[in-house]
């Protein structure tokens, strides 16, 4: 067993990349992410579906994924409960207006970062993207 963080940072909980603190949301936390990679929602959808699907179910999903990337991990759902949405189970995962702050690692992971262009100040969460926009 290893104490080092492991993994691509992007992917990574905030508290796990930071200080190591493992936990369920982590694991909320990175199937936020799969859910949201790289802004293309449309490729979310199967295939075999030819865009026959109901956008509103869609847009609940992209929702439930973005309560699971919230910076603090107290107010991550557990994973009970984002099934529990993604079923249209829980009033939670409803479509609504939401944002997410990117994360921007501290001074100490830069040097994790391979592609790091300098940009990052190590500051707080400040920018925000609405993702309901990228659709």
């Amino acid at each position: 067993m290893t104490t080092r963080v492991k993994g691509t940072l992007g992917y990574l909980a905030p508290e796990y990349a930071i200080w190591g603190k493992v936990s369920e949301s982590c694991d909320v936390y990175s199937f936020g992410i799969l859910l949201i990679t790289k802004g293309r929602f449309k490729e979310l959808a199967d295939p075999k579906l030819r865009g026959n699907f109901d956008e509103n179910q869609f847009k609940q999903s992209i929702n439930v994924a973005a309560l699971c990337v919230r910076s603090e991990p107290e107010n991550r759902p557990t994973m009970k409960v984002v099934v529990s949405m993604l079923k249209g189970y829980d009033p939670r995962g409803k479509v609504m207006q939401t944002r997410i702050k990117s994360v921007k690692y501290k001074e100490e992971l830069q040097e994790l970062d391979q592609t790091s262009d300098g940009e990052n100040d190590g500051g707080d969460l400040d920018e925000e993207y609405h993702i309901l926009e990228l659709l």
